[in-house]
């Protein structure tokens, strides 16, 4: 196995694990297939909300009362069609905990119980609710999440890609702005396939048997 190989595999491993940490920075989903109507939604990282008026909230279970993450044109255009409007999808397995921590306070902590998939002309909005009662958001909180649960949303019903939101929530003053921002991004794997960091690792794996047959 030529030096440079190795040398690549090993970058490519090393750069897996920094990703890793790196990826706990801001607040994100990884959406992956799970089974057929399936799909595996993995929670990490944290984000600092940045108050623009009063009101914001990381919603309970009342569904009509979810506040969203406001897309914004292509950026966040993760639903392809209009048919997934206000789709609620309850929690099928698994466990998702959401945490909000006040500057010099302690964290009220609650667990994901459904998602809020909403399609809309002007940029896809998202939402979650949480199992138990809503949890006020103050300027400057760090809201933080964690684990993994399956949902029923097909992976062909979601755009494959990368998508951002900024923009927290919807009712403040003047009418119809967010309440605050709180950055959060969205990954959607199109189909069943081998990570980079897998590719990595069975690269390494053949390297070690083929030094065994030697």
């Amino acid at each position: 196995m030529p030096a440079s190989l190795l040398r690549h595999i090993a970058s490519a491993a090393l750069a897996c694990a920094l990703g890793s940490s790196a990826a706990q920075a801001a607040l994100s989903i990884n959406i992956s297939h799970h089974s057929t109507g399936f799909t595996l939604w993995e929670f990490s990282g944290s984000s600092n909300y940045l108050q623009a008026s009063p009101g914001g909230k990381i919603s309970g279970s009342t569904l009509d009362t979810i506040i969203e993450w406001k897309g914004s044109a292509a950026a966040s255009d993760y639903v392809p069609a209009s048919s997934y409007n206000n789709y609620t999808v309850a929690l099928q397995s698994g466990s998702i905990s959401v945490s909000v921590t006040p500057s010099g306070g302690s964290a009220t902590t609650d667990f994901v119980d459904g998602l809020h998939v909403d399609h809309d002309n002007t940029g896809d909005d998202f939402g979650i609710s949480l199992l138990s009662a809503d949890i006020p958001l103050a300027n400057d909180d760090l809201v933080s999440w964690s684990g993994a649960g399956v949902f029923a949303v097909d992976i062909n019903s979601l755009n494959a890609g990368s998508f951002t939101f900024a923009n927290y929530g919807d009712g403040g003053i003047p009418v119809n702005s967010p309440f605050g921002s709180l950055d959060l991004s969205l990954a959607v794997q199109a189909v069943p396939e081998p990570t980079s960091c897998g590719l990595a690792a069975l690269a390494g794996a053949a390297l070690t048997a083929r030094r065994r047959r030697s």
